[in-house]
């Protein structure tokens, strides 16, 4: 059975438009572009997942759901090794890329999971970059036709060594303020683990 060094898988969510996966796949490039040049698995997901946060087309970041008040806009993100170290936002505001301070949280925190305002005050403290939502991209969400949700985004790779995943989510349509999804969760969205010997089937254990 075939055999790989490293590999990397992305989507759009279960919902989105199979005309715009080049948005996936330029995600995707872009990660696996970074673990040929010796990037870890953790690095290439959230780079790949922030590209998607990036593009109003996909319900992560800039194209998230407006809540049901029809005005905010709460986001989750979530990453995890298969060394189990694992970290995630939940209800998030004015902030154009969670995976950001999901990341942060799995690096700087000894909690797994902070929400709202808490992971902005953290991500000033730790130094962490806060890209915000702009006018522009509100707009952007408002109009961008959808009128239902699509799925969460995510990338799941393996780098030779490690495996890491990432989700990035804008909530459903009409979704209530302050209401967690389940993409933040540890074992409930996904779960990273590593099974010797690694055949290229061995990539679906990483998400449940």
């Amino acid at each position: 059975m075939q055999e790989f060094k490293s590999a990397i898988l992305t989507h759009g969510g279960t919902s989105s438009d199979p005309q715009e996966s080049d948005g996936p796949q330029s995600a995707g490039k872009v990660g696996m572009d970074l673990m040929d040049k010796g990037k870890t698995a953790l690095d290439a997901v959230v780079h790949a997942v922030r590209i998607l946060e990036d593009d109003v087309r996909f319900n992560a970041g800039t194209g998230s759901q407006i809540r049901a008040d029809g005005n905010r806009i709460q986001l989750d993100a979530s990453c995890m090794t298969s060394e189990g170290k694992f970290g995630a936002v939940a209800c998030v505001e004015g902030v154009k890329n969670p995976i950001d301070l999901a990341q942060g949280i799995l690096h700087h925190s000894t909690h797994f999971l902070i929400a709202g305002d808490g992971a902005r005050i953290f991500a000033e403290e730790q130094n962490i970059r806060i890209m915000p939502i702009s006018h522009s991209d509100k707009e952007k969400t408002k109009n961008n036709g959808k009128t239902s949700s699509c799925d969460t985004v995510g990338a799941v790779a393996f780098d030779g060594t490690t495996f890491a995943a990432a989700l990035s989510s804008g909530g459903l349509t009409k979704q209530p303020s302050e209401e967690l999804g389940t993409y933040p969760y540890l074992a409930v969205a996904y779960f990273a683990a590593r099974q010797d010997p690694l055949p290229v089937p061995e990539m679906v254990n990483l998400l449940l």
